[in-house]
């Protein structure tokens, strides 16, 4: 008798034990997905029967609903930390700013992947085209109240939703700067961005400076797209660095592009670089953090 109440006693610790670290490994693997606190994703599983599907949509819901109601609070708090997204596909290309209050959530991965977010959806959604000309880039620029108003490319809702739930997330004011976006017919679009900060790898650079830039060749094509492209990233670099007025000089008081003493050579103007490389730069738009 002694030895059958063991076999249950131990039996149930068996089933019990196994039980319970099933539902571990299952807040575990929402709380790695999601980034919600443990307390949270417990309560989603049990008021969805451990569907993690349904479990990260109840967590979704909340977090836009706390992020509202945070943000509400929030308004009128400085966010003058953040950074700048930079996202170049073929020949068009976004630059989008967004804001937070310090930059040790700047330097969050849940922050940078709303930054990631917010570039794409722009880029996706507004959808530059270039203009009839085929030296001359169509610039698009989109102000804050019109980037909330777009939206989501990979979810429901528009982007001030999830800018909403990003301040659930990190209990600070998020908020969507400005945006510029470009569009060409020929040439190479590129897009530079600096940061002092290492930043994790993303589809979509990001910086507290950046730049774009369009280069086109003296001819027709480029000999070297690839040598292109890095000229192109060399005098984003250069515009980031020396924030020149404009590609070229239309008054006295100008700081034109191209009569700058070239960043990484001296002994050089932008200009004098250019034509060394059979180039010249259509336009250009700068993007600081300060700003």
């Amino acid at each position: 008798m002694r030895r059958l109440v063991i076999q249950r006693t131990l039996s149930f610790l068996r089933y019990g034990s196994s039980s319970t670290s099933s539902a571990a490994i299952l807040v575990a693997g929402l709380r790695k997905k999601t980034g919600y606190p443990i307390g949270m994703c417990k309560e989603a599983l049990t008021k969805n029967d451990n569907d993690l599907n349904a479990a990260e949509n109840w967590l979704l819901e909340q977090a836009k609903k706390e992020g509202w109601a945070k943000a509400e609070k929030l308004i009128g708090r400085k966010a003058q930390q953040g950074l700048i997204g930079v996202l170049v596909k073929n020949r068009q290309a976004a630059m989008v700013v967004v804001n937070c209050e310090t930059d040790f959530v700047a330097r969050n991965d849940k922050f940078r992947s709303l930054v990631e977010k917010v570039t794409h959806t722009v880029l996706d959604t507004c959808n530059p085209q270039p203009l009839s000309s085929t030296d001359i880039p169509s610039i698009l620029s989109v102000d804050t109240q019109s980037l909330g108003s777009l939206k989501f490319s990979y979810g429901t809702g528009n982007l001030s939703d999830l800018v909403a739930e990003s301040i659930g997330l990190l209990s600070e004011n998020i908020v969507l700067g400005r945006a510029c976006l470009m569009g060409v017919k020929r040439g190479t679009l590129c897009g530079y961005t600096y940061s002092p900060a290492t930043i994790t790898p993303s589809t979509v650079a990001m910086g507290t400076y950046a730049a774009l830039v369009h280069l086109l060749p003296a001819g027709k094509e480029w000999e070297d797209e690839k040598a292109a492209r890095n000229l192109g990233m060399q005098i984003g670099q250069h515009i980031v660095g020396m924030n020149p007025s404009s590609v070229y000089g239309n008054s006295d008081n100008a700081d034109p592009l191209m009569e700058q003493r070239y960043l990484l050579d001296s002994t050089l103007t932008v200009g004098d670089l250019l034509k060394q490389k059979n180039a010249k730069v259509s336009s250009f738009v700068r993007y600081a953090l300060s700003d």
